[in-house]
């Protein structure tokens, strides 16, 4: 079970831009996995995390739209 150690964040830097900070995550198999992208994979056991790091489902199981 993964277990989220930062979420994301929005920031503003110096020069008053605003950007999103990716949330850090603990996997299942024990690697840490940053997420905030359309996906994040755990290059350890291959796990995949969507955007808010919510575990998806392995890549063959994904239908096509």
């Amino acid at each position: 079970m993964a277990r989220i150690i930062r979420e994301r964040k929005q920031v503003e830097a110096e020069d008053g831009r605003i950007y999103m900070e990716p949330g850090l995550l603990r996997c299942g198999c024990g690697n840490k996995v940053e997420f905030g992208e359309f996906t994040a994979e755990c290059y350890s056991c291959g796990a995949l995390y969507n955007w808010n790091g919510t575990l998806l489902a392995p890549r063959d199981q994904w239908e096509e739209d």
